[in-house]
């Protein structure tokens, strides 16, 4: 027997408000599934995606984030007016492995969806299972969804993106190719710029609020050990927290890394619980998984963010110039 869980009802809920607000609306006859001003509709769910599709749309598309800046998307839930909104894009984008769980129910409500091209960000990379609990909060394996942090992997999903795009509206296609080749060659900058940093680093171990850093650390060669693991909704144990304290202890690290999205309560803890033992200072740091421009990264871009990591990361791993 099916059970519903407490979320799936409040989604349930959610799309039957939509489908009211879409009839009273009207919108039902006549869908409106490009901007007044003839650019291309385009909702992205989170910030890497809405940011990577305003750089190929440029002035021929209007895009809009689904989910909110400053939110953490692991656990977010559609509200009937973001359905709504879906509901008029010609082009939808959403990065998959398993980051938007309730994606599949989102697309089969909406009125537009035969008029609509849907993209699969991750869709063709490499994607990690990791151990843990997933984001339904149940202890197994679930796939790791963090590619965006990757240059390289960030690079592959603007090649998805831009298909869509074509697909959408071939008709400025060379447009969108043109600023998505510009888009990659900054992307490939940015490799360049992460391998270059660390390149001589003293140190191979950080440690993490979130276990959204494996993507990066196997491009450059490093180990993230976290206190959370996929599931945002997780609660560490003091094990597990004690174990950390003892990987700082062990690696001798400077700093410790927390993320704008969660609190650095469990950072401050192990930070805290390092001084106690050993004398020494460690301090807390960003490492940004660049969900949504949040907390002191709300005013940069996704390079702007990604440079600010680099040079968390250098101090971090112990880089010569750091």
């Amino acid at each position: 027997m099916h059970v519903v869980n407490s979320r799936q009802k409040v989604f349930l809920a959610s799309l039957a408000v939509a489908l009211l607000l879409l009839l009273a609306a009207g919108y039902l006859a006549s869908p409106d599934a490009a901007g007044g001003d003839g650019r291309l509709r385009v909702v992205a769910t989170f910030y890497p995606l809405y940011y990577f599709s305003e750089e190929i749309g440029g002035d021929r598309a209007r895009v809009e984030p689904l989910i909110p800046f400053n939110s953490e998307p692991h656990s977010w839930e559609p509200r009937p007016a973001d359905i709504v909104n879906a509901d008029r894009a010609r082009l939808f984008i959403y990065n998959g492995a398993d980051l938007e769980p309730w994606v599949e129910d989102l697309l089969g409500s909406l009125q537009n969806r035969h008029r609509m091209t849907v993209v699969e960000a991750v869709k063709g990379l490499p994607i990690v299972e990791e151990e843990g609990d997933n984001h339904g909060g149940e202890h197994g394996h679930g796939l790791n969804p963090h590619v965006w942090i990757d240059p390289v992997l960030a690079a592959m999903q603007v090649d998805n993106i831009l298909g869509g795009f074509v697909r959408a509206d071939p008709a400025n296609a060379a447009y969108y190719a043109s600023n998505a080749n510009d888009l990659k060659a900054r992307l490939d900058a940015l490799d360049a710029e992460y391998r270059e940093a660390l390149a001589n680093r003293t140190r191979d171990t950080i440690v993490t609020t979130h276990e959204g850093f494996d993507y990066l650390a196997g491009r450059y060669n490093f180990t993230a050990e976290s206190v959370l693991g996929l599931s945002p909704d997780e609660q560490p144990g003091a094990a597990k927290i004690a174990e950390l304290v003892d990987v700082v202890l062990e690696h001798d690290l400077p700093v410790v890394f927390g993320e704008p999205v969660y609190s650095d309560r469990y950072m401050e803890t192990i930070a805290g619980e390092v001084t106690r033992r050993s004398g020494r200072e460690v301090r807390v740091l960003v490492l940004d998984g660049i969900h949504g421009r949040s907390g002191p990264h709300s005013g940069m871009d996704y390079f702007e963010i990604q440079r600010q990591n680099i040079e968390n990361l250098a101090i971090g791993l112990g880089a010569e110039g750091a």
